[in-house]
């Protein structure tokens, strides 16, 4: 399953690791990029750098 999460913070994260755990393909969306690089460290999940309202990163994420 593709799987898009807004948002880095407790919450996002432990969505990240639940998912990438069951093996799904996650990306990450946040705006602050020590969040994305740590998160995509932690986890080997795909970051995109940007706000989950904005139409560029929502597009580079493939939200479709």
């Amino acid at each position: 399953m593709n799987v898009i999460v807004v948002g880095g913070g407790k919450v996002g994260r432990k969505l990240v690791e639940d998912f990438n755990y069951e093996g799904d393909d996650v990306v990450l969306i946040d705006i602050k990029s020590k969040i994305c690089d740590r998160i995509q460290d932690d986890y080997d999940v795909r970051c995109v750098c940007g706000s989950g309202t904005d139409l560029e990163a929502l597009r580079e994420a493939e939200a479709n």
